[in-house]
């Protein structure tokens, strides 16, 4: 085998590993929502930390001015409905989902 065979079988691998890849990431289940909660700021803590602790959020952030927590979740593993569900179980206030 030349060297040249060798660069094309070598270059072909490559581009089939990376499709592959880039397949891959486009198959992630992660959704973005919001939700209005009325709460005071002493609050923070516990609302990311409740927030965070739900199976499947990757991410929680409650930005206290605003009255937003900001949610990145896995859909393979929960949904808004559930979300919202175990933050009213805890006792919280939501208004509103956008």
């Amino acid at each position: 085998m030349s060297i040249l065979e060798k660069c094309y079988k070598f270059t072909y691998i490559f581009v089939c590993a990376l499709g592959l890849t880039i397949s891959a990431q486009a198959h992630t289940h992660q959704h973005r929502m919001r939700i209005y909660i009325d709460a005071p700021k002493e609050l923070k803590a516990r609302i990311d930390s409740t927030t965070r602790s739900i199976d499947g959020v990757i991410k929680a952030s409650w930005n206290s001015r605003r009255k937003f927590v900001f949610i990145v979740y896995n859909s393979a593993k929960t949904s808004p409905r559930k979300i919202r569900k175990i933050l009213g179980k805890e006792g919280f206030y939501l208004v509103k989902q956008e």
